[in-house]
């Protein structure tokens, strides 16, 4: 079996998807995926390639970014564009700026959420409802937003804010909670033990149930309960 140097068409065919997958790969890079087999990836590198090539044949007909004038120069430095050093620098530009920009739609589900506004769909971009809660809420990192209470397998339970969390549920969320309390319950009154920082990591077998709470709502809730009961009192008196 020969395993000498590859065919020239074998190299044509690599340089010709190599855009494509340098978009997969940075698309892959920010949006969370399972992986693909090497059929799916080759096909998908393919699809990336034809796009990335047709945004540089536009742009490259472009005056103002190849100082073209008429038509036939335009002509021209399209077709050329690709045999220079500038020119295979400027496709591979065009390739990692659409894998930020494909890998960006995934995470904050842009285009599907256009999808699901007009009605042609009810799905979103990422993999699972677990993302779909965690990049809602968490992709700006506000902690006046919604907070965790996370309930153990053993009883126990940890409130705190979800620094950092998993891809995916398959085996339980693990989550890196900081500013996290133990959470306990005594004679009625619940009792907070703080876990000192940076935090604490949960693992996913050890989780039963994650809870979603905003402090200020129901810090709100309280006073509005309190402000009610007072209200009773005062007027039984």
């Amino acid at each position: 079996m020969d395993y000498g140097m590859p065919s020239l068409e074998a190299l044509q065919v690599m340089l010709v998807l190599l855009p494509g997958f340098v978009t997969y790969f940075v698309e892959s890079s920010l949006a969370y995926q399972r992986e693909h087999s090497p059929t799916v990836m080759v096909a998908r590198s393919l699809v990336y390639s034809l796009l990335v090539y047709a945004l540089c044949s536009l742009l490259a007909g472009a005056p103002w970014l190849f100082g073209a004038s008429g038509n036939a120069s335009q002509r021209e430095g399209a077709a050329n564009i690709y045999v220079t050093a500038w020119g295979v620098l400027f496709v591979l530009f065009v390739a990692v700026a659409a894998g930020l920009v494909i890998g960006a739609a995934k995470t904050h589900d842009w285009h599907m959420r256009v999808g699901r506004r007009v009605g042609l769909t009810r799905r979103t971009s990422r993999q699972g409802i677990w993302l779909d809660i965690m990049q809602d809420l968490y992709a700006r990192q506000d902690r006046n937003g919604a907070w965790v209470v996370v309930g153990l397998k053993d009883g126990r339970r940890i409130n705190g804010w979800p620094e950092h969390f998993s891809d995916e549920y398959n085996e339980g969320p693990t989550l890196f909670l900081t500013h996290a309390q133990w959470l306990s319950e005594r004679y009625g009154q619940e009792r907070c033990v703080s876990i000192p920082d940076p935090g604490i990591l949960v693992l996913g077998s050890q989780i039963r149930f994650v809870q979603f709470y905003a402090p200020e709502k129901e810090e709100k809730n309280e006073q509005e309960v309190n402000d009610s009961q007072d209200s009773k009192n005062g007027q039984a008196v």
